[in-house]
C-alpha cells in the first residue's frame, strides 16, 4: 500500500551470538562437551497499543483473521476473509475516510442483511458504492461485498456509541452467533479499543477476476481518523470529569489538533494510569497555552493567492500523531513541546503547567548593585551558530507521511562563517508552514547576538522560577534589555547566584511565512477527478463573549459514527479519499453575487471566514483543488444568518 504500512502481525526472532570488535569469537579449544550456542528467541505477539490524536491515517494490527466457507454462506462458491484490525486504545471523534487498496470509494451505512436500503441511520455497517470494491446485492447474494463496522467501546461503557460489541462481532460479521463463537467467542470482545471489523467476500467471482478487485491477494486495510476528544477548558460546556472521575469516555469533550489541551489530557491519562508523581494539570495555564496555539499566523499555501507568500493565515500550533504505548512518556510530552515551541514544569502544587513561547516583559530587573561579575559572549560562538534548517513534518496530502519542509536560511551568516546545518525532525507537525516557523525560532535563539555567564548578589533568587529577566547596566555597556534565563544556580550559599543568559528580543517571535508551499511539488500519478463538494458542513461561532461579529466555518469533517451526525446514507468525502485534493471555501455577503475566498485553515479540511456583523447571512459555496492546480466546479450555495 502506497505510504502506509499494512495492518502488522508482529513476530520477530533474533539470533545473538558472542562477538568482540565486531567479529564472531570462536569457542577456546576443549575435550569436554560442546558448548551451548548463546542463542535467544524472542517473539512479540501483540503490536504496541497506542493513542490516536489530532488526524492521520493508520493501518492498525490484525487482532482477528479468519477464512471459514461455512460462515454467512453453505454453497461452496463462498469465499470469504474476516478481519478484526486494531485502531487504537480508547475512543475517537470519527472516521474520516475507509481505504482498502488504496481505493477509497464512498462509504454508504446499509442494513443488517447486507442490502443497501435506505442507509438507515442505526447501523454501524458500511459499504463502498463505486470502485471495484462496489458493492451490489440481488435477493441479498452479494457480491465482491465489504462490510465495515466498528465499535469503540467495550460493553460496560456502551453509551458513549450505541452498539455493544457483540452487536459488531456477531450480527454485523458473521451474522449467526453460533458460527461466530466458535472461532471468536464473547470473552475476546469488550476490551475498551476502538477497532474495525471487515469482512471481504468473493461470492460467485470467477478466480480470473480476482487480481481485478483485489490486487494485492489479501485486502489491504487504512482509515483516515480523527483521534481522540481532549477537554478544553475554555468551553463552558465541557466539564473535566464525568460522574466524578476523569475518564477517556467523557462525553463532554470534542476532537481538537491543540497542542496545549493534548498536552494536559496526556498527563491526566498518565494520572489516572498512576503512571506519574504529577498529581494534577494547572487548566487555567493549559488554557493560556491553548490560547497562544490557536493564534492565526501567516502561512503560504498553493491554493491561496496564486501561493503568494503569507498570503493565508493558520493556527500557530497544531498536532497530529499517535503515541505508542512503548514510547516513554517523558519522550512524547517532548514531541508535543517541540511541536508548539512550548515548555512544561511541575509547580509547588505538583501540577502540570505548561507555556507556549512568545514575547513578555520581565517582571525581575537587575542593576549594576546585583551584579558581581559578568562574561559576555557577544556573538554566537561559530561552534553554536546555525544558519541552515532542513526540517521534516507530517504531510496529511502524502498519506500523513514525512514530507521535507521548507529550508530556513541565513545567507549573511554562510557567507560569514560558512554552512551550519541542523535536521529536525517533527514528528507530530501537520503543517509546513509550522515546521519552518518552529525552525525559524529555533535557529534566532541560538544565534542570539549575546549571551552571559552572570554572578549576583543576593538578589538573584528573585530570577529563580522566572523565564526572562531584565538588565540595566549602562556603565558595563548593556542597556537595558531583556534576557531568558536558560541556568540558574547558587554559588556556594544562597546570598550568590550564578546564572547563564541570552539576549532576547522580539524578532524571535515574529513567525515569518516561508517563501512557497512545498506541497505544491507533490508528485502524482494522475490527475483526480471530481465532481463539486456536496457534504461540507456549516457553523456559526460568536467572536468573543458579547460581541457583535461572528464567523462562519466549514468543514469537510464526515462523523460517519453517531451520534455526531446521524443523517442517513452518509458518505466520506472526496477530499479524503484523495489526499491530494485541497479544499476550499468562499463566502458571499452580499446575497451571492460576490464571492471571496476565505483564506483562514483552522485545520486540513476546515476553513473559516473573516468576522462578519452579526445579522448578515452568509452564502458558502466550495469547490477543491487538484495537484495539477486544475479545480472541480463550485457546489450549490448554504446559506446561514449570523
Amino acid at each position: 500500500m502506497a505510504g502506509v504500512a499494512s495492518a502488522a502481525l508482529v513476530g520477530v526472532e533474533y539470533l545473538l551470538r558472542p562477538s568482540v570488535g565486531g567479529q564472531p569469537q570462536l569457542p577456546a579449544p576443549q575435550t569436554g562437551p560442546a558448548p551451548v550456542p548463546a542463542r535467544r528467541t524472542i517473539r512479540q505477539a501483540d503490536a504496541p497499543r497506542c493513542f490516536i490524536f489530532g488526524r492521520t491515517r493508520i493501518s492498525g494490527s490484525y487482532f482477528l483473521y479468519e477464512t471459514d466457507g461455512y460462515f454467512g454462506d453453505s454453497t461452496p462458491f463462498a469465499r470469504q476473509l474476516y478481519q478484526g484490525i486494531y485502531i487504537c486504545d480508547g475512543p475517537i471523534d470519527g472516521w474520516d475516510a475507509f481505504i482498502c487498496d488504496d481505493e477509497a470509494a464512498p462509504v454508504v451505512r446499509t442494513t443488517d442483511d447486507h442490502s443497501i436500503t435506505d442507509g438507515s441511520a442505526d447501523q454501524n455497517i458500511f459499504v463502498f458504492t463505486s470502485g471495484s470494491k462496489k458493492t451490489t446485492s440481488a435477493g441479498n447474494s452479494i457480491i465482491t461485498y465489504y462490510v465495515v463496522s466498528f465499535e469503540p467501546v467495550n460493553a460496560t461503557e456502551a453509551g458513549y456509541y450505541p452498539h455493544t460489541w457483540s452487536f459488531c462481532v456477531k450480527q454485523n460479521i458473521g451474522g449467526s452467533s453460533t458460527r461466530m463463537d466458535g472461532v471468536f467467542p464473547p470473552s475476546s470482545v469488550g476490551k475498551g479499543i476502538t477497532c474495525v471489523y471487515t469482512m471481504a467476500s468473493m461470492q460467485r467471482i470467477s478466480q480470473n477476476e480476482r487480481p481485478s478487485v483485489f490486487p494485492s491477494g489479501f485486502p489491504e486495510w487504512s482509515f483516515c481518523v480523527r483521534g481522540a476528544r481532549v477537554y478544553d477548558p475554555r468551553d463552558p460546556s465541557q466539564s473535566v470529569v464525568q460522574n466524578g472521575a476523569w475518564t477517556l469516555y467523557n462525553a463532554t469533550w470534542k476532537w481538537s489538533e491543540n497542542p496545549a489541551l493534548i498536552a494536559a489530557h496526556f498527563i491526566m491519562w498518565l494520572i489516572s494510569q498512576n503512571l506519574t508523581a504529577i498529581v494534577d494539570v494547572d487548566w487555567a495555564s493549559i488554557a493560556t497555552a491553548a490560547n497562544d496555539c490557536d493564534r492565526l499566523v501567516s502561512a503560504t499555501m498553493r491554493n491561496i493567492n496564486n501561493g503568494a507568500k503569507g498570503g493565508a493565515t493558520e493556527p500557530f500550533a497544531r498536532l497530529t500523531g499517535t503515541y505508542y504505548f512503548t514510547i516513554p512518556p517523558r519522550e512524547f510530552l517532548s514531541q508535543i513541546m517541540a511541536a508548539c515551541d512550548g515548555s512544561y514544569s511541575i509547580d509547588k502544587d505538583g501540577r502540570f503547567t505548561m507555556w507556549i513561547g512568545k514575547w513578555e516583559d520581565p517582571a525581575v530587573t537587575f542593576t549594576e548593585s546585583d551584579v558581581a561579575s559578568f562574561t559576555e559572549e557577544f556573538v554566537a560562538p561559530v561552534t553554536e551558530a546555525v544558519n541552515e534548517i532542513h526540517s521534516t513534518y507530517v504531510e496529511p496530502a502524502n498519506a500523513y507521511q514525512r514530507y521535507e519542509a521548507p529550508v530556513w536560511r541565513d545567507e549573511a551568516s554562510v557567507s560569514k562563517i560558512g554552512r551550519r546545518l541542523v535536521s529536525i525532525k517533527y514528528d507530530l507537525v501537520p503543517s509546513a508552514n509550522q515546521a519552518y516557523r518552529l525552525s525559524q525560532r529555533y535557529a534566532r535563539r541560538i544565534n542570539g547576538k549575546r549571551k552571559l555567564q552572570i554572578t549576583l548578589g543576593p538578589r538573584g533568587m528573585l530570577a529563580f522560577k522566572q523565564r526572562v529577566i531584565g538588565l540595566n547596566l549602562p556603565n558595563f555597556g548593556i542597556p537595558q534589555s531583556t534576557w531568558r534565563v536558560e541556568a540558574l544556580q547558587p554559588d556556594g550559599n544562597l546570598t550568590r547566584w550564578t546564572a547563564t543568559l541570552r539576549e532576547l528580543t522580539p524578532d524571535v517571535f515574529s513567525d515569518d511565512p516561508p517563501d512557497s508551499d512545498p506541497a505544491a511539488n507533490l508528485k502524482i500519478v494522475s490527475a483526480f477527478s471530481t465532481s463539486a463538494p456536496s457534504n461540507f458542513l456549516v457553523a456559526k461561532y460568536a467572536s468573543g463573549p458579547g460581541a457583535s461579529t461572528s464567523y462562519v466555518v466549514v468543514s469537510m469533517n464526515q462523523h460517519l459514527n453517531a451520534p455526531d451526525n446521524s443523517a442517513a446514507g452518509i458518505v466520506t468525502s472526496d477530499v479524503i479519499q484523495e489526499q491530494t485534493l485541497v479544499f476550499e471555501a468562499s463566502y458571499s455577503t452580499d446575497g451571492g453575487l460576490n464571492y471571496v475566498q476565505a483564506t483562514t485553515y483552522l485545520s486540513n479540511y476546515i476553513v473559516r471566514t473573516p468576522d462578519i456583523p452579526n445579522g448578515t447571512t452568509v452564502y458558502v459555496m466550495c469547490r477543491y483543488m487538484n495537484a495539477d492546480g486544475s479545480y472541480s466546479a463550485f457546489s450549490s450555495a448554504q446559506a446561514i444568518t449570523l
